[in-house]
Parts: C-alpha cells; sequence; structure tokens
C-alpha cells in the first residue's frame, strides 16, 4: 500500500512499501540516490499500520484474539516495535496460544515497554486493550502506570485510564508485597496530577480488606507483621492521600482515613 507519509527527503518522490527496509527504516531513492530515513512516529502514522492497529484493538476488545493477532502480527511486520502489536502477540502468547508462556509478557512489560519511545496516539490504543485484561496484569502494574506518566500529560486521560484499570487490580492483590516505595510514589504522583477517586478508595479498603491486613481476622496480636502492615502500608496510603490536589476530595478521604488510623493504632496497641 502507498503511503504519503514515505516522502524522499530531497525529491518529490514517495516510497512504496516494498521500497522501504522496515527493520533499518531506510530507504534509497530510485530517483535521486538519496537515503531517506523514516521517523517511528511516520511509520506508526501509515495508513496501513493505522489500519491494522485499529482491528487489532477491535478485535481484541471483542475477545477475538486470533484476529487480533493476525492484524497484530501485520502492523509489527511494517512496524516492528509497534507496543500495541507487541502486547497482543505477548497477551496471545501468555493466554491463548497452543503452549502458553507468561514469560511473553514479562519481556513486553519489563524489557520492551519501558524503552520503547511511544506517542500518544499509541498509547491511547494500547490503554484501550490494557483496560479489557487487568485481571491478567497485577504484575506489571508499576511498568503501565510508570508508561502512562512518561506518555499521558492530560488529567483527563490519566484519570480515564487509572480509574479504569487499577481499582480492580487493587482488589485483587493478595498481600501488601506489591505496595513496594517505588508503587507509592507512582501512586503519588498519579494523584498530585488527576482526581483519581476511586482508585483513592480501593487503596482504603485494602486497610481492612488485604489478607495482610490484621483487621480481616484480627490478627493485632501478632506485633511484628501489624506492625510492617501499619508503617508500610497505612502510613503509605496516609501519603498519597496527602497529595491529593482538590481540596475537597483531600478533606474528605483524609479525614477519612485519619478515623480508620486512629482505629487501628487503637487497636494495635491495645
Amino acid at each position: 500500500m502507498q503511503s504519503n507519509a514515505y516522502k524522499c527527503s530531497c525529491c518529490p518522490y514517495v516510497f512504496k512499501e516494498n521500497e522501504i527496509n522496515f527493520q533499518t527504516r531506510r530507504a534509497t531513492c530510485p530517483r535521486c540516490d538519496a537515503v531517506t530515513t523514516f521517523s517511528r512516529s511516520v511509520v506508526n502514522g501509515s495508513t496501513g499500520v493505522l489500519h491494522d492497529v485499529e482491528n487489532a484493538v477491535k478485535f481484541f476488545e471483542e475477545r477475538n484474539f486470533e484476529s487480533a493477532k493476525r492484524f497484530a502480527e501485520s502492523a509489527l511486520s511494517v512496524s516492528y516495535d509497534n507496543v500495541v502489536g507487541l502486547f497482543i502477540i505477548a497477551y496471545y502468547n501468555a493466554y491463548h496460544a497452543s503452549i502458553k508462556k507468561r514469560s511473553y509478557l514479562d519481556k513486553f512489560f519489563n524489557e520492551e515497554l519501558p524503552e520503547i519511545g511511544v506517542d500518544a496516539d499509541e498509547m491511547d490504543a494500547l490503554k484501550k486493550v490494557l483496560k479489557k485484561c487487568p485481571l491478567h496484569l497485577l504484575d506489571y502494574e508499576q511498568s503501565v502506570l510508570s508508561k502512562v506518566l512518561a506518555t499521558t500529560g492530560d488529567e483527563r486521560d490519566i484519570a480515564d485510564f487509572v480509574e479504569a484499570f487499577s481499582p480492580y487490580i487493587i482488589s485483587k492483590r493478595p498481600s501488601i508485597e506489591w505496595f513496594t516505595p517505588k508503587m507509592k510514589e507512582i501512586y503519588k504522583e498519579l494523584t498530585s496530577r488527576a482526581n483519581l477517586p476511586k482508585t483513592w478508595y480501593a487503596l482504603f479498603q485494602q486497610i481492612a480488606t488485604n489478607p495482610d491486613s490484621p483487621e480481616l481476622e484480627n490478627t493485632f496480636y501478632l506485633k511484628t507483621k501489624t506492625a510492617r502492615f501499619y508503617n508500610d502500608y497505612v502510613c503509605g496510603v496516609g501519603e498519597i492521600f496527602g497529595a491529593i490536589k482538590d481540596e475537597a476530595l483531600k478533606n474528605k478521604f483524609v479525614s477519612a482515613f485519619e478515623k480508620k488510623q486512629q482505629i487501628f493504632v487503637n487497636k494495635m496497641n491495645s
């Protein structure tokens, strides 16, 4: 498919796709011999890639994973590091291939996604598919939210994604091991940039409902475990609420937190 995106840098010639080496994103002009290197954004913005990504996302949302995989492979044949294509292939190989391997998702989230310079439109498409499978992405929330912070500047866009993605993941956490200092800082930065009441409420609920919480089965007599939960999680949630920028929301969540904190401390010291 010919695209107006693929223009020679030195003359009016427009390259056909079969004249371009997409592994290097370079083409030699048959008219003037100039070598043109196409940017990643130009390749991802070409008609063919946009069409394939749009269809891959559509079929993924419809849970037609075979068709989503087929269009993702087509997109990757032109744009080898398109993150939507890479994710859909990794997800397919992890959950729908004949031999399922989660190592494909590990590679995508731990090696590929952090290193690829994703543009805004590409990230928007990726967020659409990520929102469809949060249960399978518990181990990768840090990688996802880090990329959202790095690529999404609009407050509404941040809120739309995080509120659809993180509350469910938080509610399914089997312990507080995920709540590392790094994750706490990510949530604090997200909170300072957008209003996330569903996410904050999910964090708040975990004080009582997380399997590590002494409130769940009244195990406050386990002093060391209780102190760790309080210091690592309860106080961390308080720090996040302290970063809320909307005064009305801040007052609401901080007030509820302080009441819960006092009850927790009283039980911890009894």
